[in-house]
């Protein structure tokens, strides 16, 4: 992504609050997950699911496990069990959005985000799921939907950072210049340490061609985080329309490490190697980036680039 979108994540450690039992139990998976022992905290969330099989937080914590062993689909699946057995369950739905994100497939996050604002009882429930449903809206460029479902989000909960984070973002992509500038500003105030807030300020400068001040607040995003990779892959495309060619690459290039499916960080290292005459690697560039949704989700910049260059 260009700007960072904030998708707000389902901590299944976080949310137990059952029993001390319970609290005990979640501090032993997490124990395992820590030594890498994923079968043994599989066996025995299992043992608990087959005791307590109302009780979605265990099928929460088996996803979490999956996933850390890159088993989507396994994932999807148990928290697919869990909707069967607890079909008002609304985190199910978020973290099988994530998942789906996770894995481009966005019209399916988009079905899931949009089930558990459906089932939402309460203000901040809802404001949560219209925060990541907008947010996945603007990754297939549907910017004016993202931009009334995520005014709901904030309508519903004027502290939800988040979806204040994604309104800023669409709000850039839209034209709405200023607003998306109050916005990016007003989470600063409510949270110094909130790094996207930072991340989208500085992207904001990078479309008013300020690539100095932009990359001041790239600066900023990588002293309170620095493995941030949208700030390394914009701060990239800064030090590029700078001239400094040196230090995008090894932006880009941080980008890519942190997150290797990144279409727009392709995108950015394809320009580099334009300006350095690499006809080759920009065209190889390209094709990973077309592989990885880059126009679905940004439009016909690359396969422009494709056809002028890569014969």
């Amino acid at each position: 992504m260009k700007i960072k979108i904030s998708m707000l994540v389902f901590c299944f450690w976080c949310n137990v609050a059952y029993s001390q039992s319970n609290d005990s139990f979640f501090e032993r998976i997490e124990g395992l997950i820590k030594q890498e022992k994923y079968e043994n905290a599989l066996s025995s969330i299992d043992s608990a699911i087959r005791v307590s099989p109302q009780i979605p937080d265990f099928y929460y914590a088996k996803s979490g496990v999956l996933q850390g062993m890159g088993k989507f689909f396994d994932a999807l699946d148990i928290l697919n069990t869990c909707l069967k057995n607890n079909p008002e369950a609304i985190d199910a739905h978020i973290e099988r959005g994530n998942i789906f994100d996770l894995l481009l497939e966005f019209e399916a996050a988009i079905v899931e985000y949009q089930q558990a604002a459906n089932k939402a009882t309460d203000d901040k429930s809802k404001s949560f799921a219209y925060s990541n449903l907008g947010g996945t809206k603007m990754k297939i460029r549907s910017n004016s939907e993202a931009y009334d479902i995520l005014k709901k989000a904030v309508e519903l909960d004027k502290t939800n950072i988040n979806a204040l984070n994604n309104l800023a973002g669409c709000c850039n992509e839209i034209g709405k210049k200023q607003e998306a500038l109050t916005y990016l500003e007003s989470i600063i105030k409510i949270d110094p340490k909130y790094v996207p807030g930072y991340v989208n300020l500085g992207y904001y400068y990078l479309t008013e061609n300020n690539h100095n001040k932009a990359v001041e607040y790239f600066n900023q995003a990588l002293a309170l985080d620095p493995s941030e990779a949208f700030a390394y892959n914009n701060r990239g495309y800064s030090y590029l329309q700078l001239g400094k060619l040196k230090e995008a690459m090894s932006d880009v290039e941080k980008a890519i490490k942190l997150n290797p499916v990144n279409a727009y960080a392709y995108r950015n290292r394809a320009l580099i190697y334009l300006k350095e005459k690499n006809i080759e690697a920009m065209c190889k560039d390209i094709t990973q980036g077309l592989l990885m949704k880059f126009t679905e989700m940004y439009g016909q910049e690359l396969e422009e680039m494709k056809s002028k260059y890569c014969k």
